[in-house]
């Protein structure tokens, strides 16, 4: 017997290094024509508390991808993007914003050629790029609560006292289940936990089509955990103590809002370069 995901879904996930921190992501080829990187919007960006106004994080991030057909080993593409310079598509309601890599061009026999855009640097390119395709998303109308899901990313969070437990350049699933979905907030609850780091990576649903047969899905963006906050009162002191767990369970955004962004692609107020 094989393994639960294809071996390219295991690739799928982009690890996002910034100079204070990691976050995660994953490479989208639209239609053949343009290809993106997709993530959560904290990752890259920030609200500054004294004007209100969210600024990058970094001038500048590494993104680093491993080969469609070396499943998590050595050959790894890796690029850097000047976010200043980027094409950025961000919502103005959702966690979630695009940064336009390149333009695809068919090469015949189902291949692309990726004309990277100018802020775009190759440091080191190994093979081919595992991407996920318009036909892989599905919409969150479609997403069927009680599926089995898989979370791919890179929680750096884990262990950060411990180095040496994790290889933090290979991503690391969680496997969990559609617990529900938020129809007012249009989100996608997972029982399957997440860390720091994880945010914006990718949540796969697998569909049972057929007796033994799986369709996977990607469904969204993973954006963060549900916290479960336990009160502890001293009747002596006569004050509250909150500690804030990690509850198991975590919020993705659906794929919905990654049509929708690129469908307002042109729009003056979803596109921009970054300030």
């Amino acid at each position: 017997m094989g393994r639960f995901l294809p071996d390219n879904n295991l690739n799928y996930p982009v690890l996002i290094e910034l100079p204070r921190g990691t976050g995660s992501g994953f490479f989208l080829n639209w239609k053949g024509e343009a290809m993106y990187l997709v993530t959560a919007h904290h990752v890259l960006f920030v609200r500054n508390q004294v004007d209100n106004v969210f600024g990058l994080i970094a001038e500048k991030v590494k993104l680093t991808a491993y080969d469609e057909n070396d499943t998590l080993s050595v050959k790894k593409t890796v690029l850097e993007v000047d976010l200043t310079k980027a094409e950025i598509q961000k919502s103005e309601k959702a966690d979630i914003v695009l940064v336009k890599l390149g333009v695809l061009s068919e090469m015949g026999a189902g291949m692309s050629n990726c004309k990277y855009m100018p802020y775009v640097s190759v440091v080191s390119k190994l093979g081919k790029l595992t991407v996920v395709t318009e036909e892989t998303l599905k919409m969150f109308a479609d997403v069927l609560v009680s599926n089995e899901v898989v979370v791919i990313g890179y929680p750096s969070s884990l262990s950060n006292k411990n180095p040496g437990v994790l290889e933090y350049d290979k991503p690391l699933l969680r496997r969990g289940s559609v617990a529900g979905k938020n129809v007012s907030n249009r989100t996608i609850i997972l029982d399957c936990p997440v860390y720091f780091g994880n945010s914006g990576g990718l949540a796969i649903e697998a569909e049972e089509i057929a007796p033994g047969q799986r369709k996977f899905s990607v469904i969204g963006v993973v954006t963060k955990y549900v916290p479960f906050v336990e009160e502890m009162y001293s009747r002596q002191n006569q004050y509250t103590n909150h500690n804030v767990e990690n509850s198991g369970y975590s919020i993705v955004v659906p794929a919905d809002e990654i049509l929708d962004l690129i469908g307002k692609s042109g729009d003056a107020d979803n596109t921009m370069k970054a300030a």
